[in-house]
């Protein structure tokens, strides 16, 4: 219980001084606590709680057959993810075919002969980081989109974004509940040049095409390309998997 608690009018009437002393304090420590909300959320553009945002994912397998073509809503929700409490909290919600999906083996499966299908989720929560250097988030990894665990993740070194400047996303460890995916994966990127990127019938100037790719040590190379605006974000995500599968997310509205 706070100090606060035991402190009556009747209290601060007979002690005037005590009174003024608790008040002086009292206004000190909201500014500062307004100060600090102010210049956490000042930061926080992209994955403001204001806004949401509505993808268009399309799943292309190995052999070119387009599988699946669904929206993605990515929610931010402005409060500390539980897991992780340096991250942002958002929700993805999913719209799965589940026809479709209901038919598909789990490619994280380890066995090739007895079938592992795939466990569909609709909504799941996860973390991002949005800071005056860094923008990092999770990928959409959920159902057939798991693959993208496998690759690097999306993440915009603001102090890079220079053509042809590279960084190191460090080392993923990928443990056993990712069944055949388990095992390390190392990330890079490179700034490949600025572009110009229509949105919803827009001309976006500066945007940066960034390519990212992740090394797995068993599994082999999965790579991404990213369009990144400093304003929305990442406007799509077009993935080449080890074994042949393609994936885009783009984003149709915010």
């Amino acid at each position: 219980m706070s100090q606060w608690t035991h402190i009556t009018p009747l209290a601060l009437i007979n002690h005037p001084m005590k009174s003024r002393t608790i008040i002086v304090n009292l206004i000190i420590s909201v500014i500062s606590i307004s100060n600090v909300l102010y210049s956490q959320s000042s930061e926080i553009k992209i994955f403001d709680s204001t806004r949401t945002y509505i993808y268009n994912a399309t799943f292309i397998d190995k052999n070119s057959d387009t599988l699946t073509q669904e929206k993605i809503i990515l929610q931010p929700l402005g409060i500390p993810w539980e897991y992780q409490k340096t991250q942002t909290k958002y929700i993805v919600t999913y719209y799965p075919t589940d026809s479709v999906v209901n038919n598909m083996r789990s490619p994280k499966s380890k066995k090739k002969k007895k079938w592992e299908g795939i466990r569909i989720a609709r909504k799941v929560t996860s973390g991002a980081i949005e800071d005056s250097l860094t923008i990092w988030l999770h990928p959409f990894r959920s159902n057939q989109y798991m693959y993208t665990e496998v690759c690097a993740f999306p993440y915009i070194k603001l102090d890079k974004l220079n053509i042809g400047e590279k960084w190191n996303g460090g080392t993923l460890f990928i443990l056993t509940g990712w069944g055949k995916f388990k095992g390390k994966l190392s990330q890079t990127y490179l700034v490949e040049k600025q572009i110009d990127y229509e949105f919803k019938n827009i001309l976006l100037t500066d945007c940066w095409l960034i390519v990212g790719t992740g090394n797995h040590n068993k599994l082999g190379e999965s790579s991404v390309r990213y369009v990144y605006h400093k304003e929305y974000g990442f406007l799509e995500f077009e993935y080449d998997f080890f074994d042949g599968t393609h994936i885009t997310f783009k984003l149709i509205k915010i």
